[in-house]
């Protein structure tokens, strides 16, 4: 029964150091995608809707001529699990999906937090005293009244052993915090820390999406504490469905993300699709019998959807210097931007045959998109397009403060151009504008735009979401499988 369905996400790997992953290369067999493929739990949980996820086999028929009309046989040469997931777009329940199509989450440096930002919210920062395996320990009562922090995020960072470990808060006095599951390196007097419950998440577009080294693309990646020179970025993820709810889930290994579309109209949520490209499809995984413990954020949370009440559209001429204000901000009755990868899915080698080689992009990545006005009331979109004017644009969705954490989405568009410009009369109807644009690598950072880390070229697109997420994906840190 479909009513019963469920999914989830994790990206393979994250930072390979101690995530027991065998090879850090994309897979070249079935043995080599069955130890890749990770454990879905607790904080993987998406929120679909339908999914076209298959498997593709191409065969040729045998064409050796015998003296008779039958066909001798068939060869399958090429086998390929791909095709289309669709959500609905969440405030949780979608970061791993997101970062493996955008590319990128600022990873932090050796003094410095990464994102997720710890400090959106109201935090504590403060420096560690003692630890022991499964505590942090402070010299004064900073922790407030006994299981206040419970549920809470502790993340340890600086140039330190212990730093780029975060663990969830089970219990705390006035002085120690109770965290699940143990550290890995248990944190001492040097460290700091902030303690917090709500987080900001920014994405930016990554140059490549194949595997590379962290410090390649980000050459001030932290290399001190849980972290390695040899870290590498993985974009790629086991996605998981159940169909049968007496059964085992279809497990679809390696996923990356070719394409990424998000629309909204006046009608409906905010939804999501994700167009994959997988290795292949286990039906009998040995690693995910089940799907029992897959939850969006901890046990019993509740998440949050996106709608067309919660959006609020700007756009204005670009500048580096003149940020927007409540006079950009326009009436709009949809908005649909999508990413496309262009990722190539067709490769094969020796050694990988019958199954591809892992996707890489052929072409430059596009993001465009499209938002329909009410009216056809004034003239300033149609003076856009005339002169060729360059904009920038965002589309923010502000959702509630359940249990006193912030819920927001924005995509960020920096730099656009306005490619078609439909005003029709479509028979007796009102007239409305129907705008087409094409976003372009901007120049500089756009003013009050997330500043961007990876500059060559900047970002055709951001994602920032704040949430109760507290782990960068493309990092090993949810040690809650």
């Amino acid at each position: 029964m479909s009513v019963l369905s469920k999914s989830g996400f994790r990206i393979e790997g994250g930072s390979v150091s101690g995530t027991g992953l065998p090879s850090t290369e994309y897979p070249e067999t079935v043995a080599e995608a069955d130890a890749e493929e990770m454990k879905l739990g607790c904080y993987d949980q998406v929120p679909f809707t339908s999914e076209e996820v298959k498997t593709i086999k191409q065969s040729t028929q045998d064409e050796t001529y015998l003296g008779d009309a039958g066909t001798p046989g068939i060869d399958f040469v090429a086998i390929q699990s791909a095709g289309q997931v669709n959500c609905a777009m969440g405030f949780d329940g979608l970061i791993a999906l997101i970062a493996a199509a955008m590319g990128f989450e600022y990873p932090g440096t050796d003094t410095l937090p990464q994102h997720p930002d710890f400090t959106v919210g109201a935090e504590i920062d403060y420096s560690v005293t003692s630890g022991t395996t499964a505590t942090l320990i402070s010299a004064d009562p900073i922790f407030g009244a006994d299981d206040s922090k419970v549920g809470d995020f502790v993340y340890i960072y600086g140039n330190t052993p212990s730093a780029g470990q975060v663990r969830r808060v089970t219990s705390n006095n006035r002085f120690i915090l109770g965290i699940t599951p143990n550290w890995d390196v248990i944190p001492s007097l040097a460290d700091t820390f902030i303690l917090a419950s709500e987080f900001e998440h920014i994405f930016e577009l990554a140059p490549q999406l194949h595997d590379q080294l962290w410090t390649s693309i980000f050459p001030t990646y932290p290399t001190v504490g849980v972290l390695a020179a040899t870290d590498k970025i993985i974009r790629r993820g086991s996605f998981g469905v159940l169909k049968d709810i007496a059964g085992k889930p279809d497990i679809t290994r390696c996923c990356m993300i070719n394409t990424m579309n998000l629309s909204l109209n006046q009608k409906g949520r905010m939804e999501v699709a994700f167009g994959l490209i997988g290795f292949d499809t286990d039906i009998d995984s040995g690693t995910n019998t089940d799907l029992d413990d897959l939850d969006f954020l901890q046990s019993g949370e509740l998440i949050e959807l996106a709608d067309f009440s919660m959006a609020e559209f700007y756009i204005k001429a670009y500048s580096t210097s003149v940020a927007f204000t409540t006079s950009d901000k326009i009436n709009i009755t949809s908005f649909q931007v999508g990413l496309n990868n262009s990722l190539s899915s067709d490769d094969f080698s020796f050694k990988s045959t019958p199954y591809i080689m892992q996707p890489s992009r052929a072409a430059k990545r596009e993001v465009s998109g499209e938002i329909t006005l009410p009216r056809y009331s004034d003239q300033t979109f149609k003076d856009w397009y005339d002169a060729e004017t360059l904009l920038m644009a965002k589309i923010v969705f502000t959702g509630s403060t359940m249990d006193t954490i912030n819920k927001e989405l924005t995509i960020w568009i920096p730099a656009l151009k306005l490619i078609l410009f439909d005003n029709n009369i479509a028979g007796s109807s009102i007239t409305t504008q129907k705008i087409r644009f094409q976003a372009i690598a901007p120049a500089g950072d756009a003013k009050d735009f997330p500043v961007m880390n990876l500059t060559e070229p900047r970002s055709e697109m951001l994602i920032s979401m704040k949430n109760r997420y507290p782990f960068n994906p493309f990092l090993d840190q949810n040690k809650e499988y």
